[in-house]
């Protein structure tokens, strides 16, 4: 994971619902680290004709399920413009995980009240800041 955002030169960060907003925060703790990265907060932001972004953009995307229609149509729009993908997910056999360049499973026990998804967060801010801390470690170092 490193190598592949190290080598960006732009990271964005996809979810939905309370992958939306770890979305915003994750790309504002690795903006403080000196990385250029931001948040997609809506699912159906149009990525049309030609490259909309720099080629080696890394896109986090961050799903509990790696199930959810939304985020595996976005992945199916940026794909092709040639963002490498790293899933971040529950389900590493997800179909999210099966489409990723780098899929990164935290394998939580899942849970739910109704249709609200309760599985705990924790493992993904982890991730988001030992990231943004080697990252700037890089920065300081090289």
């Amino acid at each position: 994971a490193m190598t592949l955002i190290d080598a960006a030169p732009m990271v964005l960060f996809f979810g939905i619902g309370t992958g939306a907003s770890l979305s915003q925060y994750g790309a504002r703790f690795w903006s403080n680290a000196g990385k250029l990265a931001l948040p997609v907060p809506d699912p159906f932001q149009p990525f049309t004709g030609g490259t909309p972004f720099p080629k080696g953009t890394v896109v986090v995307v961050l799903s509990v399920s790696g199930e959810t229609a939304e985020v595996i149509e976005f992945v199916s729009r940026v794909q092709p413009e040639g963002a490498k993908i790293i899933a971040v997910t529950n389900h590493d056999r997800s179909t999210l995980a099966k489409m990723s360049d780098l899929t990164i499973s935290y394998y939580m026990p899942e849970l739910k009240h109704g249709s609200l998804n309760l599985t705990t967060q924790i493992p993904i801010v982890y991730l988001i800041e030992m990231i943004a801390h080697r990252l700037d470690d890089e920065r300081d170092n090289g």
